[in-house]
C-alpha cells in the first residue's frame, strides 16, 4: 500500500478550519425539531393530504400488523392533532396512495389482508364523510407515486399481483372524475419518491421491476406528457424515501436501500445548478415509510418505521432556514475557493462533497461531479 507524504498535504488555513469547526458544531439537526407525536397506533406507509390548511395522515400498517383505516387531522398553525375521518370499517390499507383538490381528498388502492386494491374513495370534508367512486379502470396495485395539480392528479407506477414495479401512468380528472391512461414513464417503479412544482411532477428512486434500484430524477410535463430525466442521485438508490420542495429546491431525505438500511440523511436538488447538496439529516435513527406534508416551507413528518423495523409515532418538522449554509448571505458574493471537507483545495476533476466558500463568509456544502 503506498502512501502520501505529510509533506503533499497542504495545511488548513485558519479560515477553512473555522468553516469544518462551524460545521461540525452547529450543522448536524438543528433543522429539525420533534414536536408532538401521531396520536394513532404506531405505523408505516400510510398517507396523507391536505385540505383548507389543514393536514390528513392515516391508513398504514401498525405494529400488529393489521391495516389502518383511521385517520388524525394535524393542525400546522397550533401543530394540534385531532380525532379524523377514518375510512369505512374494514376498509383499512397499506400502500395506498392520495391527492386532494381545492375541496376533496381521495384515496386509492394500496393492499390488504394479501390482496392489492383498486377502488377509490372521496373525502367530503363538509359532509366529513367518505364514498365509494367507480373502480380504477385497470388491475389492482399498490405503492403509487401520486402528482395532483389544479384540476388533475396522476398516478405513476406501483406493483401489482403479477408485476414487481409498473411504468404506467394515470390521469384523474377532479371536475368529471374520471381516469385516463397517459403515455407510459421510462421506468418501471415502486415506492418512488415524488413531488411536484410549477406544474411539472418529480419522480425520484424506487425498485424497478428487475429489483434493481434507480438512481435516476426524473420530470413530467403534464401539457405535453413527456418524461426528462434531470440527474441522477449520488449516492445508492432507495425506496420509501420522501421528496418535496422547499424554497424552490427539490428535498430527499429518508428510505431503504437493496441491503436494508434505513436512511436519516438529507439531500438537496439545486434546480436551477444541477447540483445535489449533502444536508444534515434528522437527529434520530434511519427511517422509512413515513407521511410527509409541506406548509408554508416547513416540511412535518410523521410515522414509518426505524432502522431497528419499530414503527413509530413520531413527528417532526423540518425547515431550511434554521440551517447555517442558508442564511441570508451578500447578493454580490464572489466564491473564493472549493475545498474537501478537511479544507484541502480540490480541482474541478473532484468527484465528492465539497466547500464552496465565498468572499462574504458564507459557504455551500454540496455534492460536485467531475466535470
Amino acid at each position: 500500500m503506498s502512501t502520501k507524504p505529510m509533506s503533499d498535504f497542504k495545511p488548513l488555513s485558519l479560515f477553512s478550519l473555522i468553516i469544518v469547526i462551524l460545521i461540525d458544531a452547529f450543522g448536524f439537526g438543528q433543522n429539525w425539531e420533534q414536536i408532538t407525536n401521531f396520536p394513532g397506533a404506531p405505523l408505516d406507509d400510510g398517507v396523507g393530504f391536505q385540505l383548507n390548511n389543514k393536514f390528513y395522515f392515516g391508513t398504514g400498517l401498525n405494529a400488529w400488523f393489521e391495516e389502518e383505516e383511521r385517520f388524525f387531522c394535524f393542525d400546522p398553525q397550533g401543530e394540534i392533532w385531532t380525532a379524523g375521518p377514518s375510512l369505512p370499517e374494514g376498509e383499512g390499507r397499506v400502500y395506498a396512495s392520495a391527492f386532494a383538490s381545492d375541496s376533496m381528498a381521495y384515496v386509492f388502492g394500496g393492499f390488504r389482508n394479501g390482496n392489492f386494491l383498486k377502488d377509490l374513495w372521496k373525502f367530503d370534508p363538509q359532509e366529513n364523510t367518505w364514498t365509494l367512486l367507480n373502480n380504477f379502470p385497470s388491475f389492482a396495485r399498490s405503492g403509487c407515486s401520486v402528482f395532483e395539480f389544479e384540476d388533475e392528479a396522476f398516478i405513476v407506477g406501483g406493483k401489482s399481483d403479477s408485476q414487481d414495479a409498473l411504468n404506467e401512468v394515470w390521469r384523474f380528472d377532479f371536475v368529471t372524475e374520471t381516469w385516463e391512461q397517459k403515455n407510459d414513464c421510462p421506468v418501471t417503479l415502486w415506492k418512488a419518491a415524488y413531488s411536484q412544482q410549477a406544474n411539472k411532477g418529480y419522480l425520484a428512486l424506487g425498485k424497478k421491476a428487475d429489483l434493481s434500484y434507480s438512481s435516476a430524477l426524473l420530470e413530467y410535463n403534464p401539457a405535453t406528457d413527456t418524461w426528462t430525466q434531470i440527474s441522477s442521485f449520488p449516492v445508492a438508490g432507495r425506496t420509501h424515501a420522501s421528496l418535496f420542495f422547499l424554497n424552490d429546491k427539490l428535498h430527499l431525505t429518508f428510505g431503504l436501500d437493496s441491503l436494508n438500511q434505513s436512511y436519516n440523511d438529507l439531500w438537496i436538488y439545486n434546480m436551477a445548478s444541477g447540483n445535489w447538496i449533502n444536508s444534515p439529516g434528522i437527529p434520530a435513527l434511519g427511517r422509512r415509510g413515513g407521511i410527509g406534508l409541506v406548509h408554508n416551507e416547513i416540511l412535518y413528518y410523521s410515522t414509518g418505521i426505524n432502522g431497528n423495523n419499530q414503527r413509530l409515532t413520531e413527528t417532526w418538522k423540518y425547515s431550511p432556514s434554521l440551517f447555517l449554509q442558508e442564511n441570508n448571505f451578500n447578493q454580490n458574493r464572489s466564491l473564493v475557493k472549493t475545498t474537501d471537507l478537511m479544507g484541502r483545495d480540490v480541482p474541478q476533476t473532484y468527484t465528492g462533497i465539497v466547500l464552496r466558500i465565498y468572499s462574504d463568509g458564507s459557504f455551500v456544502k454540496e455534492y460536485q461531479t467531475a466535470q
